[in-house]
């Protein structure tokens, strides 16, 4: 504090505009949609509100669809790490989206039935 002179401006002002919508959701939702190589968004049996306690907030965005399901949209880096987050969840669940995730899918399934039998 000692060695400031004096204040520069550093050019004109603006004024904030208010955020549309609640800043707290959109940061958590933000911090979990990060941009993984693999996206999925599945449709799971069970509410929103059940299912919150069950899966974390990292796992990705839970959106409620009805009072007995609800969508999750998630993702990781490989196939395996979003194979097992899906087991993970424990929940009978339906792909709505990333279709083409399929063939990898049931290349793992596959190898887990082999290994099981």
């Amino acid at each position: 504090m000692d060695r400031i002179q004096r204040l520069v401006s550093t050019g004109p002002h603006f004024a904030p505009r208010e955020f549309p919508g609640d800043v707290a959701q959109f940061v958590a939702r933000s911090m979990t949609q990060v941009p993984y190589r693999y996206r999925m968004r599945l449709r799971l049996e069970g509410s929103a509100a059940e299912l919150v306690k069950r899966i974390p907030s990292w796992c990705g965005v839970l959106e409620a669809l009805d009072d007995a399901s609800c969508t999750l949209s998630t993702g990781a880096d490989s196939i395996e790490v979003l194979a097992a987050q899906v087991v993970l969840i424990g929940k009978e669940f339906e792909i709505i989206d990333s279709r083409e995730l399929v063939p990898d899918l049931r290349k793992i399934a596959d190898r887990l039935y082999r290994a099981t039998r």
